[in-house]
């Protein structure tokens, strides 16, 4: 299983930008490197083995994902990279495109364009993502793991996404701007719930059937899709 940690990860001239993944005794993340060449920076993927006993000194592979980057970090993606069925998932630089690499080689299998990700979850189907579009609206799309071919695209009003996307079972779940919790089929897309919550609404946690959220004043429990929340 994939275990996302958000400590800084330092190696050689590779400085993680977001929270790594670990996976089968390896570490993927971004980083930014600074090229010798002086025309920008290079956003990349890195891979290293770990020692239970010592820091990661050498990658096992490094992928350029885009060249000539600004140095702006507040813009670069807080996302971290995602593993599972041999792929790692990592949003662009722009946070306009989704990318997926082969977890052995690094090798860029697809890319594909969608809204500007905030969050992101996987199966072993689908890769997920939660963002806003030009027009400022809620977008959650679902893409192929395989082909990076769009499944579907689910336009949800004008709002920031807050929180991350968790997927647990058949169901989405993200959080809004505008105080609602979004239930949305993970197979169709089709929207199963909207439950106002009075205010931001903060990363969703699913468990004992339930799912645990917050508006910053208030706990939630909620039971299946379409149930009323209570305090």
């Amino acid at each position: 299983p994939e275990i996302t940690i958000a400590s800084e990860v330092q190696l050689e001239k590779y400085r993680s930008l977001a929270p790594v993944a670990l996976t089968g005794g390896q570490l993927f993340a971004p980083a930014l490197v600074e090229p010798k060449r002086e025309e920008g920076f290079q956003y990349v993927v890195f891979a290293a083995t770990l020692d239970p006993n010592a820091e990661p000194k050498r990658k096992d592979w490094a992928t350029v994902i885009d060249a000539d980057v600004a140095n702006e970090l507040g813009e670069l993606p807080q996302v971290g990279a995602m593993v599972l069925a041999a792929r790692v998932f990592v949003p662009s630089a722009d946070r306009r495109e989704l990318v997926a690499l082969d977890q052995r080689s690094g090798k860029v299998l697809w890319r594909t364009a969608t809204a500007l990700i905030s969050s992101m979850a996987v199966d072993f189907d689908s890769a997920y993502v939660a963002g806003t579009d030009d027009a400022g609206q809620l977008v959650v799309a679902a893409f192929a793991v395989s082909s990076g071919k769009r499944r579907f695209s689910q336009t949800l009003g004008r709002a920031d996404v807050t929180g991350s996307l968790v997927l647990a079972g058949e169901v989405l779940y993200v959080g809004s701007s505008v105080g609602e919790l979004l239930l949305i089929g993970a197979a169709s897309g089709d929207v199963l719930g909207r439950v106002d919550l009075g205010g931001v609404v903060h990363d969703p946690i699913v468990t004992h059937g339930r799912v645990f959220t917050s508006n910053g004043e208030q706990v939630f429990a909620l039971g299946v899709p379409g149930a009323a929340a209570t305090r």
